[in-house]
């Protein structure tokens, strides 16, 4: 087994971690949750700065 991987993927959270456990946990609605999304896949070329 690959435990160095596994050990250096647990200590790593990511923007895509958080935005999951937003919406699980109830602090992101759908809309929100979309918008963000959107935002990141580069639908709203105006948020970039």
């Amino acid at each position: 087994m690959d435990t160095e991987w596994r050990d250096t993927r647990s200590q790593l959270i990511n923007s895509i971690d958080i935005l999951l456990a937003r919406r699980a946990t109830g602090l992101m609605t759908r809309d929100n949750y979309r918008t963000v999304n959107n935002i990141t896949l580069g639908k709203y070329p105006e948020a970039k700065q």
